[in-house]
């Protein structure tokens, strides 16, 4: 009986082949793998991309602003509010028009919550 060797086997033969690519036109990373391209950056939204109309019998009030709040706390305020009116919010090309009685427009320009609360419910229309 032949004593057992001890440590790793000899390597064995193996001939030398070129690495065939699974890839060919894409660059591969540290494992072998292809390189995961980076999305280009979203898109920055145009100034003043936001415009609110407010319709109060023959008197049309606008503002703009880069979102719905500012385009809203931009708008002038009305001297006398007692007519109904409609409020429009457009972005490009949706829109969204909702009928707002004189209590509800004064409320509009009275407090900074009830705003972002009417803007919420603007915005919801146009998806």
């Amino acid at each position: 009986m032949e004593p057992k060797k001890r440590g790793r086997p000899a390597k064995a033969e193996t001939s030398v082949e070129t690495p065939v690519e699974i890839y060919p036109s894409v660059e591969l990373n540290a494992f072998g793998r292809p390189r995961v391209k980076e999305e280009p950056p979203a898109p920055t939204p145009a100034p003043d991309s936001f415009f609110v109309e407010l319709h109060i019998g023959d008197k049309v009030f606008k503002s703009s602003g880069t979102d719905p709040s500012e385009a809203l706390s931009k708008l002038p305020k009305p001297e006398k509010l007692m007519q109904k009116g409609s409020i429009t919010l457009s972005n490009g090309d949706r829109t969204n028009t909702v009928l707002m009685y004189p209590k509800r427009i004064k409320m509009l320009f009275m407090s900074k919550g009830y705003q972002s609360l009417q803007m919420k419910t603007l915005t919801m229309g146009m998806k």
